[in-house]
């Protein structure tokens, strides 16, 4: 059992790195939850992971930015003209809930995950067509917020009650248990192909070879959250993901420039 005083020590970073990898080459799914306890230790140690190799992947493709292979991308998130107080309740409560449940609550198929999964899912294609992103920036507040958000409660709700039948659920569940590796790599390489939008000037002609590296920090973080949310479960999901978008934030937004609005 994982110990407070386990988040200064190296060997137990390089145990979590082992079983990462580990779960990365051989998703489980029957992988018992442990816990809070242990959960909140090792959330810190693979926050510090995680971005330890997303970094990696960002300068993979810098790489070729700085030589001039290819033009610069630019984030729209760069372009918010947000609060910071916005921004940390929006990238690191909001976005953080909506994508773990489109993408990883279901992982461990009940009634109440599916549900939250088919809720989030509809509101992202839902607006996907109304707004022509994913909805999870300037989408969550304009005038069409409410008939999304409506409809994927409602899509929630339905299939809520649709899979409190027991032997439906039972099903899926074995489908989900037996298709997990299948289901676990689909479902981390959409969530970073997902991300291609936030780059306003993406173009598949300019940077579609190069898809592979954009995306590549976004893959490495889907494994780490699908790992955090089969081992120590869907909340702690969250917790990782919300840490990890508000801590630039916090930082460049506070600690350096003393201002959190």
């Amino acid at each position: 059992m994982a110990r407070l005083r386990d988040v200064v020590r190296p060997d137990y970073y390089w145990r979590q790195l082992k079983s990462v990898g580990g779960f990365l080459f051989r998703p489980r799914y029957d992988w018992p939850e442990e816990t809070a306890a242990s959960a909140l230790i090792a959330l810190f140690p693979l926050l510090i992971l995680k971005m330890f190799f997303a970094i990696l992947a960002v300068l993979s493709f810098y790489v070729f930015e700085a030589l001039g292979v290819v033009a610069p991308l630019e984030n729209a998130i760069g372009n918010l003209d947000w609060p910071n107080w916005q921004l940390i309740l929006v990238g690191g409560l909001i976005v953080p809930f909506i994508e773990e449940s489109a993408y990883r609550a279901h992982f461990r198929m009940k009634a109440w995950t599916g549900s939250l999964s088919a809720a989030a899912i509809t509101y992202l294609v839902i607006s996907a067509f109304t707004e022509g992103t994913r909805g999870l920036r300037e989408g969550l507040y304009d005038e069409t917020a409410p008939m999304r958000f409506a409809a994927a409660i409602g899509a929630g709700v339905i299939v809520y009650a649709i899979l409190n039948a027991k032997p439906l659920l039972n099903a899926l569940a074995l489908v989900w248990r037996k298709g997990f590796t299948f289901i676990f790599w689909i479902s981390i390489v959409y969530f970073g192909y997902s991300h291609l939008e936030r780059y306003t000037n993406f173009s598949w002609e300019e940077h579609g070879i190069f898809v592979p590296l954009i995306i590549l920090p976004q893959i490495i973080a889907a494994v780490f959250y699908t790992y955090t949310r089969m081992r120590y479960g869907f909340l702690w999901a969250v917790i990782l993901h919300g840490m990890n978008n508000a801590l630039p934030v916090v930082v460049f937004g506070y600690l350096i420039t003393g201002n959190l609005d």
